[in-house]
């Protein structure tokens, strides 16, 4: 028996298993970060149970970057059905190539200048993406995570880590003009399961779109070469619906027995022990402080819907103090 998700995150997972939020469930498709939802209206059409998450429909209760927004996604995640499909669309504006001059993310520097809020936003909403995505694996879920071509959120130092030492990762990149999209928009999509290649619908002529930039090129003062987008960039990131009946074909076809439900890097647990036995022996680690989860778990601690069983009671309450020790210990 192994245990792959840092103890932060078992210690949040726990606690919404203890809670009564009224979160439904199983659901087969979850879509978070998905605007107009295109893609959960087809799987709902098709018969699927379907959730759908993102900030515009509550701007607190589904604040990917909020403590109930971020709560909320990871119990929806818990809800989901062997072989269900969380599809992800995290923010691209800091990531991409029209917005380097600012962010001054680059190769070298993925994390960019962590001045700017809009940036620090980023890392924070990738490093509990790659959270949430242990907690999809965990559940024996597919995940599929899209992004234009061309961004560096692949290169976040947590998705790095999750990449290379964690999971296993399948990689595909397509035109989504092949799905209705009005700009070509090549796009790269990534998941545990090999059927995202079935996604590639081969070469795309640009004349077969409406001549529509989503950048403008322009030199700045010193004549090096920059980018803006244009008022047609927000248009481009909504899903065409065809992107959404395309994935659910695929979803049908594919053979779910290749899916990669196995994390490369576990720690092994005492099957001699009990649950809460080998959560108390389990080492604090890495808090993660970066996706702000200690504050996450503090405030769904709080919650007066939470029912903590008697047994349990002193070991949570341990951890969250040590936690916080280690935390007030931490060097600036």
């Amino acid at each position: 028996m192994r245990m792959g998700c840092p103890k932060v995150m078992v210690t949040l997972v726990l606690l919404l298993g203890w809670c009564d939020f009224g979160v439904e469930g199983p659901y087969a498709f979850f879509e978070v970060f998905s605007g107009k939802g295109a893609a959960t209206r087809v799987w709902h059409r098709a018969g699927y149970q379907c959730a759908s998450f993102d900030f515009e429909y509550s701007k607190k209760g589904m604040n990917f970057l909020g403590h109930a927004g971020f709560a909320l996604s990871i119990l929806t995640v818990m809800k989901l059905m062997p072989n269900g499909v969380v599809l992800l669309a995290p923010q691209c504006s800091s990531w991409v190539v029209a917005s380097r001059g600012t962010s001054r993310r680059s190769f070298i520097n993925p994390m960019g200048f962590e001045g700017y809020k809009f940036v620090t936003d980023g890392n924070q909403m990738i490093a509990r993406l790659v959270l949430l995505l242990m907690v999809v694996i965990a559940k024996c879920g597919i995940y599929v995570i899209e992004n234009p071509a061309g961004t560096l959120l692949w290169q976040h130092e947590r998705f790095q880590y999750f990449c290379n030492k964690m999971a296993w990762v399948y990689t595909i990149s397509f035109w989504m003009a092949h799905f209705g999209s009005p700009t070509p928009k090549r796009t790269t999509v990534m998941s545990n399961s090999k059927f995202v290649g079935m996604l590639h619908m081969g070469p795309f002529s640009r004349s077969k779109c409406k001549k529509s930039s989503t950048t403008r090129q322009y030199r700045d003062r010193q004549g090096r070469k920059r980018f803006v987008g244009t008022s047609k960039l927000k248009a481009s990131q909504v899903y065409p619906a065809g992107f959404g009946t395309r994935l659910l074909d695929v979803y049908k076809k594919a053979n779910h027995e290749e899916i990669r439900r196995d994390l490369r890097k576990c720690y092994a647990v005492d099957p001699k022990l009990s649950d809460r036995e080998n959560f108390v022996a389990y080492p604090i680690g890495d808090l993660w402080l970066d996706a702000n989860v200690l504050d996450v778990i503090v405030y769904i601690r709080k919650y007066k819907g939470l029912t903590i069983p008697d047994s349990w009671l002193a070991a949570i309450d341990n951890f969250i103090a040590d936690a916080l020790r280690t935390l007030d210990d931490s060097p600036e």
